[in-house]
């Protein structure tokens, strides 16, 4: 799956953008910072794949989780839930059932990784093409949007510690950290 992925905060794409053209005025070689880049990437991944709760996703149970069907007793998410514990031996975290894709997001060697990186290029996510079902911006009609490759961070973040501490941040840091470092070098 390689299509162009807009964040939860469009704001922070925009962010990471203008820190892109930054270096761009200073550099034509990003191999570096896009390095150090993809390793967080793969390290902050793995709290995804950790949650011991739906976190900031929609829980189980589809896109109307309280609904209870007719001729049932229990709403969606407490019958998807029941299912998920009895045919993969538990709920959480929500995003890992088989850890096809967990592992495709957090191991750069799984052979489900999409990483390249160039001179002045940066891809980073999945093949795995079931995300796409998680991942895209199109309307739903079965399950709810669970985006795992976003940028998160910045002043509109709501998930806990990541308006400090999120992508956003670690990533500008390291752009600019390597202008700052290396800006007489780039003359």
């Amino acid at each position: 799956m390689v299509e162009k992925v807009t964040s939860y905060i469009v704001e922070n794409d925009a962010d990471f953008n203008r820190a892109i053209e930054r270096l761009r005025k200073t550099t034509n070689d990003f191999r570096v910072p896009f390095g150090l880049i993809a390793k967080n990437f793969y390290q902050s991944n793995k709290k995804i794949f950790k949650l011991k709760s739906a976190g900031k996703y929609p829980d189980l149970g589809g896109l109307n989780p309280n609904t209870i069907p007719d001729g049932q007793t229990e709403t969606n998410e407490v019958r998807a839930k029941r299912a998920k514990l009895r045919e993969v031996g538990f709920i959480y975290p929500l995003m890992v059932r088989t850890g096809r894709l967990a592992s495709s997001l957090v191991n750069p060697s799984d052979g489900e990784t999409v990483r390249q990186i160039s001179k002045t290029g940066l891809v980073l996510g999945t093949s795995v093409p079931y995300t796409k079902y998680h991942q895209s911006d199109e309307p739903r009609t079965k399950i709810p949007q669970r985006k795992v490759v976003f940028i998160d961070g910045g002043p509109l973040e709501t998930s806990r510690g990541a308006k400090t501490s999120g992508r956003r941040e670690a990533w500008l840091n390291i752009i600019n950290k390597y202008i700052l470092d290396n800006i007489e070098d780039f003359g």
